[in-house]
């Protein structure tokens, strides 16, 4: 999917900047994939997907947190991001873990920098200097290997690649305003939102819909815990059942 960040992550002929769903639950109670240091991440573009000459002297293809030699004598760091990228993400915008990233023609190589633990959710691929194909839909192939070569999984998915900018709500804690390479910046409106379950509320999960006409439409959710003192009764309804158990 398009990243939340931008407008046109999706769109023929723009910088690519997309967002890879692995294959596990994007709930953050959930437990997501471990990487051990070392371990490599493979993310293989098809063809179409083209690696500008010109633009790489500018947004060279290197990791966040280094100065990657661009000419614009900036380092790949959040604010400037003088780079084409790639994070791992726990699924939501905060806390990226950055990997090493390297390129193999049109594969970015991702290697894990210390072990994570079962963090990772997603990977977002910030590629100032890849131009998105013509519209259509590719399958994008993601390999992941340990250390010592050997198969951990692997899987594809395929990104819709749009003709024109889609209007879209994006649920992001970050606020658009220098777009990358000094270009105006995009079209966007910002709005907050409050969302209060109120002074009693019902134990459960809550979720919360935001949907743009002829747009797209996301979902947040809250989870309430049960009332105080439910946990702690629980817990004695326990202790009676194991007495009857060892009677």
């Amino acid at each position: 999917m398009k990243a939340p960040i931008v407008a046109d992550g999706d769109v023929q002929g723009r910088q690519a900047d997309f967002v890879i769903d692995l294959d596990v639950d994007l709930d953050p109670a959930e437990q997501g994939i471990a990487l051990q240091r070392g371990d490599r991440v493979r993310v293989t573009l098809p063809a179409g997907f083209r690696f500008d000459d010109g633009a790489l002297a500018e947004f060279p293809v290197c990791s966040l947190g280094e100065n990657c030699g661009s000419v614009l004598n900036a380092a790949c760091v959040p604010g400037t991001l003088a780079c084409s990228t790639v994070v791992f993400l726990r699924g939501y915008p905060q806390s990226p873990v950055p990997p090493d990233v390297s390129r193999d023609g049109n594969t970015l190589v991702l290697t894990a920098r210390d072990d994570t633990g079962p963090v990772v959710k997603q990977i977002h691929i910030i590629g100032k200097a890849i131009i998105s194909p013509r519209a259509g839909r590719y399958r994008i192939a993601v390999e992941h290997r340990d250390a010592g070569g050997g198969l951990v999984d692997r899987g594809s998915g395929k990104l819709r690649v749009l003709r024109a900018i889609r209007p879209s709500i994006n649920v992001t804690s970050v606020f658009a305003s220098l777009s990358p390479g000094g270009g105006p910046p995009p079209p966007v409106a910002r709005y907050e939102f409050r969302f209060d379950v109120g002074p009693d509320p019902v134990p459960g999960r809550y979720t919360t819909t935001l949907r743009l006409r002829k747009g797209n439409a996301v979902q947040m959710f809250v989870d309430v815990p049960g009332a105080p003192g439910e946990e702690e009764d629980r817990d004695e309804d326990d202790d009676r059942d194991k007495g009857r158990d060892d009677d």
